[in-house]
């Protein structure tokens, strides 16, 4: 039986609000993303309990700071600081998606080995596949 993550839900439902209405790709796009969460059902979607939020955001601060994503905004350019915001968000949203799994006691299947793999070596567990899409 497959389950999603609440988390997985709203990283494809945030694409559909930053899709430009006037690009003529956009309908197409908006539908296929769409379809896809309408095939995500409320009762086989887990969201991360209180405590997974809590872990999760000490689990993306320290490899935020392991990966150089911590330096302090003084000594940033703007676009720095943006880029090390959007890194430490995609550290936490990977996190919550990893603990959700883990919590439920449920398989992650990802291709996302990067940031998996460095979750895993802070928090080792049996429940993440790690996958590479075919070329």
């Amino acid at each position: 039986m497959v389950h999603n993550c609440g988390v997985a839900c709203a990283e494809l439902a945030i694409s559909i609000g930053l899709l430009d209405p006037a690009d003529p790709r956009t309908a197409i796009a908006v539908d296929a993303i769409q379809s896809h969460l309408d095939h995500m059902t409320a009762d086989k979607t887990d969201a991360p309990s209180a405590s997974a939020w809590t872990a999760a955001a000490v689990l993306a601060g320290i490899l935020a700071r392991t990966q150089g994503f911590a330096r302090s905004k003084r000594t940033l350019t703007a676009d720095q600081a943006c880029c090390q915001q959007g890194r430490r968000r995609e550290l936490l949203l990977d996190a919550l998606i990893f603990l959700t799994a883990v919590e439920q006691d449920m398989l992650l299947i990802s291709a996302n080995i990067q940031h998996m793999d460095l979750l895993l070596q802070l928090c080792a567990t049996d429940n993440v596949l790690l996958y590479r899409p075919a070329p």
